[in-house]
């Protein structure tokens, strides 16, 4: 799951959830174990402004000095949007704990996971993905009220998406980013809920908005290349979806949309040539494999066009395309 902070965005393992967020922390709770006792895992930060180079020393001295028992391991370099810092874990005799060191935007920043070590050692590699993959963005000082406001908004939005209610969650959005105007994630989520209805032109000024927060951002060149599908620019949504499949080879989805941007364009060899890749990744997705093998059948390649229709039916018996696909075969 995806938990939203105050000027964070952290993914962590399956089977935890919040349980209490703070301003400046938030635990999360495990499941219960054998034992009936659910591990805990806390993230703290705070903001420091003496020059890094001098904070890394002092934190590292200060570690050694007060924790006796704790074992620093290597150091690491890491990025996460535009943020670099770096890693240190803590191993004390019943609790691990996980610092991560950053700096972004002149401001530096340290935060924490702690939990005890059997907890910690069970989820260690998803842990330490989780930090790497953190988001950092500029965040305005909170009121207490604010930071409620902002917790129930992004609530109340994310269960409208459950629901399907678009409106009320592109209203909850919209709501929550006027206190965190430069959270790329209400951002990508306010794209999305615009392209749910119809929205395009919104869609792309929220997606632009965030390749300026970050150019690399797959998710943004994605949207962008949905949102120039809907309108009918397929140059421009190639040349998204293309930037989108650089960034992240294995995103099945955008290669499944620019496989579909070819069809489209009755470029069938590039069509096949895409989309058998996203079928590699995701040998599932039944966008893929219909518009491999209505491709096949328009290059003359019966024999494999049979085979993409049958896997779709395999799957769902009652697809119209793959029938329809098989019937114009057997003419």
């Amino acid at each position: 799951f995806s938990e939203v902070l105050l000027g964070f965005k952290i993914t962590l393992p399956g089977g935890w959830a919040s349980k209490k967020s703070g301003k400046d922390a938030i635990l999360f709770q495990g499941q219960k174990g054998d034992g009936g006792t659910a591990p805990q895992m806390k993230l703290q930060w705070k903001r420091v402004r003496t020059p890094f180079d001098e904070f890394m020393k002092s934190f590292k001295r200060t570690l050694r000095e007060i924790e006796q028992e704790v074992a620093i391991d290597g150091e690491n370099k890491v990025r996460s949007g535009r943020a670099e810092g770096a890693t240190f874990r803590a191993a004390g005799a019943e609790r691990t704990t996980l610092f991560w060191i950053v700096e972004n935007g002149g401001v530096k920043y340290i935060l924490s996971f702690s939990a005890e070590n059997e907890a910690y050692q069970k989820q260690e590699e998803s842990v330490a993905g989780a930090i790497k993959s953190l988001r950092i963005f500029d965040v305005p000082d909170l009121s207490e009220a604010d930071i409620k406001k902002f917790y129930d908004n992004h609530e109340k939005a994310v269960q409208a998406v459950k629901d399907g209610k678009w409106n009320v969650a592109l209203e909850s959005f919209r709501k929550a980013a006027l206190l965190i105007p430069d959270d790329p994630d209400l951002r990508l989520n306010i794209g999305l809920a615009c392209r749910m209805l119809n929205k395009q032109d919104d869609a792309k000024r929220e997606y632009q908005t965030v390749l300026k927060f970050d150019p690399d951002d797959v998710e943004a060149h994605k949207g962008l290349g949905s949102v120039y599908i809907a309108q009918k620019q397929y140059p421009k949504a190639i040349e998204s979806l293309e930037k989108a499949a650089s960034l992240d080879p294995t995103s099945g989805e955008a290669l499944a949309n620019l496989g579909a941007v070819h069809v489209i364009r009755e470029h069938y060899d590039k069509a096949v040539e895409v989309l058998q890749k996203a079928i590699e990744l995701d040998p599932t997705s039944i966008q893929s494999l219909f518009y491999c093998g209505f491709s096949h059948e328009m290059l003359g390649h019966p024999e494999d066009a049979e085979k993409m229709y049958k896997m779709i039916l395999d799957t769902d018996p009652s697809h119209d395309g793959a029938k329809e696909g098989l019937g114009r075969l057997k003419k």
